[in-house]
């Protein structure tokens, strides 16, 4: 790569000020850090041991996946650091790049792979996503990874001169993710009468490495509302596996919960 171009890249991921600064100061300690890399990782290696020789004390009884953890931990933890300062790096290019171009494209991603999946996640206990299940929130979370790019390269030039409106944009898409999330203007209540339970399943979540997580359990619900009759699929039962009413959220959306 040419100096020109070299040059060019590093103005594409310069941001506005005061950020820059804080960026910079951090890229320029990383930047310490791998300058000094045998001394770094002498360093890790040596925390390594003592992280490994302290959990595999008997009398300090840690657990077999507390042991385990620390030990693929040699390698997890860079990746997981690696992985945390892409991303947070793509953040900040999103919200404070200083090249309009810049500051568009990583905002397009960020929604692509992170943003709009999990608003589909805050929105999948209202009406709609209830009724299809999750084989609509998969199409949702497919079709905007394949139109938003697509339609963001057709206009990018008007796109590009109003770049400055990605943050608004971002923010309020987080704001409206949070507040459907979690937040409601009033609740309401279905009582037992109104609605029965079926197809009562044990679910137990699997990460990437393998590891089970804490399982739960889903029912589908037949329920009448508001002279409706509605089919909600795969509705999460509350861990006392007792179930007393739903409970009807009205936030932007109505979200509809077992209790």
């Amino acid at each position: 790569m040419s100096k020109e171009k070299l040059i060019e890249v590093k103005d594409d991921l310069n941001m506005i000020s005061p950020i820059c600064y804080i960026t910079k100061s951090i890229n320029w300690l990383i930047g310490k850090v791998f300058n000094n890399f045998k001394i770094s990782l002498m360093v890790y290696l040596i925390a390594y041991v003592i992280a490994v020789t302290v959990v595999n004390i008997p009398m300090l009884d840690f657990t077999r996946m507390q042991k385990i953890y620390v030990s693929v931990s040699i390698l997890g933890l860079p990746l997981c650091l690696f992985l945390a300062y892409i991303f947070i790096g793509m953040v900040l290019l999103a919200l404070f790049a200083s090249n309009p171009k810049t500051r568009l494209s990583y905002a397009i991603i960020l929604i692509v792979i992170a943003l709009f999946p999990f608003m589909v996640i805050a929105m999948a206990d209202t009406r709609l996503l209830l009724i299809f299940g999750v084989y609509l929130s998969a199409a949702l979370i497919v079709i905007n990874m394949i139109m938003l790019p697509n339609l963001a390269y057709k206009y990018r030039e008007r796109l590009i001169k109003h770049a400055y409106l990605c943050m608004p944009v971002i923010l309020s898409i987080v704001a409206f993710t949070w507040f459907e999330s979690s937040q409601g203007f009033s609740y309401g209540r279905i009582d037992r009468e109104n609605f029965t339970t079926s197809d009562h399943q044990r679910v137990v979540p699997v990460s990437k490495s393998g590891a089970q997580g804490t399982p739960f359990y889903t029912c589908d619900v037949f329920v009448n509302f508001n002279g409706y009759q509605y089919e909600f699929q795969d509705m999460i039962i509350p861990s006392n596996g007792h179930i007393e009413y739903i409970e009807v959220r009205q936030a932007v959306f109505q979200h509809f919960q077992l209790r």
